[in-house]
Parts: structure tokens; C-alpha cells; sequence
């Protein structure tokens, strides 16, 4: 007897085998394009730029972006393969970013006033950040190798593991070539060492933040970077 789908209709028996085999379903359309023009409908879709000054990004088409690559990794298993790997080139967490917990508001330097407040706001960029590393490097260790640009806000919250962990997973972005980190903390004391022990010979390209001063280590890291 055939087995049955969540649906509670009848499936198939050639569908098992060839999910078993790998094939791809979708050979006709949309699905069966060749790379070169996948390649070429996502450069149509706007970046932001790298290095920019600005922590918040108002415009929509940017946030569209990645809401769109997304959805086309989820359509299918054909498109699955192929919009994945242009879905994690970039990994970002920005002011105004919308994320599952709704749009990041801007993060917040303490000084000791209003703790809680504080916390909830900057404790939603912690877990952007962390959600994304960890798609990349425990979820699917192979979308490592597609990481190429990282720009990201650190803040405050929880970064005595935050940090160290961002510290650890750009090692493992063997292509990651520019990197644009904006660290906002109430002191730097607790994460002054958290570079030590990793090099990131692959980085070209690095922009900090003024407040970044505790990472500037980071620099003598990255053996690419072009004399200043």
C-alpha cells in the first residue's frame, strides 16, 4: 500500500526513490534556469554598501533583499540549492533590520541607567547576531564557505560570549573578505583578549567603528589588508 501524506493522499512510490537519489523534481520553468542567470537576477536586487557610516538603514529595498533570497531558498529543492548559498554572502545585523522579533531598534549604551529597558533593546540584536552564526557554522557547516561580507553591530548584551563566538566563526569563513563592525559597550575590559589566538589571513577589506578601539588587535590579524 502506497503511504500516505500529511495531506491523506496516496503518495506516490517513485517520490521516496527519488528524493533518495537526489535528482532534482523541477526540470522545466523557473527552477531549471542555468546559475548564470540566477547570478544575474540577485545582482539586481540593491546592497548595502560596505563600509557605510550610518548604523540604520531607512531604505526598504535593501530589508527586501534578504526577505526575498529567503523565500526563493524555500520554494523548492532546485531553488533551495541554489539561493541559499547568494542568501548567506552576507551576513548583516543593523539598525532598522527586520528579523522574526520584528525590526532591530537601536541599540543602547547603558552607563547604568535603566538596566532593563536597556537590555531588552540591545538582547534583540545579541540573537540576531548568534542566530545567524549559527545557521552558518552548527546548523549547515557548509554555508560557511558562501560567507563573504560580515556587517554587524555588537552590543552590550551578553558580549563576553557574543564577541568571542563572532571571534571564532569568522576563522572558520574561509572567503570572507570584508568585515564592518560597530561595537557599542559600556566598558571593554571583559573582551580586550578576544582575538587573541586566531589570524584571518582571507579579510581585505576591514572598517571599524570609533567606539572599536578594543579590537583594533583585530587589525594586525588580518594579513591581506592593504598598507595605510
Amino acid at each position: 500500500m502506497a503511504p500516505r501524506t500529511r495531506s491523506n493522499r496516496s503518495e506516490s512510490p517513485a517520490r521516496p526513490k527519488l528524493l533518495a537519489s537526489g535528482q532534482v523534481f523541477n526540470t522545466r520553468g523557473f527552477p531549471a534556469l542555468p546559475d548564470e542567470l540566477y547570478l544575474e537576477i540577485v545582482s539586481n536586487f540593491p546592497e548595502i554598501p560596505v563600509p557605510t557610516p550610518y548604523r540604520r538603514v531607512h531604505s526598504k529595498v535593501f530589508h527586501d533583499r534578504h526577505l526575498t533570497l529567503f523565500a526563493l531558498s524555500q520554494t523548492c529543492r532546485s531553488l533551495r540549492r541554489v539561493f541559499l548559498r547568494y542568501l548567506w554572502q552576507r551576513i548583516e545585523v543593523y539598525d532598522g533590520m527586520d528579523t522574526g522579533e520584528g525590526p532591530l531598534p537601536p541599540p543602547t549604551i547603558n552607563y547604568g541607567r535603566f538596566p532593563t529597558r536597556f537590555n531588552t533593546t540591545n538582547k534583540k540584536h545579541a540573537r540576531e547576531l548568534v542566530r545567524q552564526l549559527e545557521i552558518v557554522t552548527v546548523r549547515d557547516p557548509s554555508l560557511a564557505e558562501h560567507v563573504n561580507i560580515l556587517n554587524v553591530v555588537v552590543v552590550s548584551h551578553s558580549v563576553g560570549t557574543v564577541l568571542p563566538e563572532l571571534a571564532r566563526c569568522m576563522a572558520l569563513f574561509p572567503n570572507l573578505h570584508t568585515v564592518q563592525l560597530c561595537v557599542l559597550l559600556e566598558s571593554s575590559y571583559r573582551v580586550r583578549n578576544t582575538f587573541t589566538g586566531y589570524n584571518y589571513p582571507q579579510i581585505r577589506h576591514l572598517c571599524i567603528s570609533s567606539e572599536a578601539s578594543i579590537i583594533l588587535p583585530l587589525v594586525l590579524k588580518c594579513d591581506r589588508l592593504p598598507p595605510t
